[in-house]
């Protein structure tokens, strides 16, 4: 069971000014008591979907990384908004400050994690020329598979990729979007790439624990 400590927040912590006594506070849990059942029955009704993300099955998730972990120098994550954010809250949570400037050695050989977050030209052409496009995975992310932004960056970079691999350019590319429609669907089963499927029930940043962020993680 989850319990919540609220000793930190209460007078005899912080003082008068920047706290609340005992008697607020249970007044306050009184008063909010209901939404506790609020959203059971709103998860009745098939909301909240993000809530039951913990209990999914993510053993294709597993298998992929354990075959690609390290087998890459970098893993690249094109996304924007919700289909970033989530990955970089993971990176900077679980990792060390400045990870990327660890050795291989450091790292254990796992890979290096650049996001790509924006269309910003000078950003994507910096990182596309320190790293060597042989040797990372792209991972294209848009819950629509229609982001502006993202299929900006992934024609950038196509192009390099085929420039430097050929043909073989798919086994650089995984892609993580609708399962159904969108550009980068309708990519993915025409160029036979790997990709996960997104959720539509599991809007922004609650994305962390679908195949939007697990798969970087």
């Amino acid at each position: 069971m989850i319990e919540l400590d609220f000793n930190n927040i209460l007078y005899n912590v912080l003082g008068p000014s920047h706290s609340i006594g005992e008697p607020e506070l249970y007044n306050a849990i009184k008063d909010n008591g209901c939404i506790c059942a609020e959203i059971q029955d709103e998860r009745k009704q098939g909301g909240h979907a993000f809530l039951d993300l913990p209990y999914a099955n993510i053993n294709k998730i597993i298998s992929f990384a354990r075959a690609n972990a390290r087998k890459y120098e970098n893993v690249v994550v094109l996304g924007i908004g919700g289909s970033a954010l989530g990955t970089r809250t993971l990176l900077e949570a679980l990792k060390p400050p400045f990870y990327n400037l660890l050795s291989a050695k450091q790292r254990k050989g796992f890979p290096r994690l650049f996001i790509l977050d924006n269309v910003d030209a000078t950003e994507t052409k910096a990182l596309l020329q320190i790293i060597n496009p042989k040797k990372t995975l792209f991972n294209v992310v848009s819950k629509s598979g229609g982001t502006t932004e993202t299929i900006a960056s992934l024609l950038v970079t196509l192009g390099v990729l085929k420039k430097h691999l050929g043909k073989n350019y798919r086994k650089n590319l995984v892609i993580t979007t609708d399962k159904e429609k969108g550009f980068l669907r309708r990519l993915a089963d025409k160029e036979g790439i790997q990709s996960f499927e997104t959720q539509k029930e599991i809007q922004g940043r609650y994305a962390v624990l679908s195949p939007v962020g697990l798969l970087p993680a």
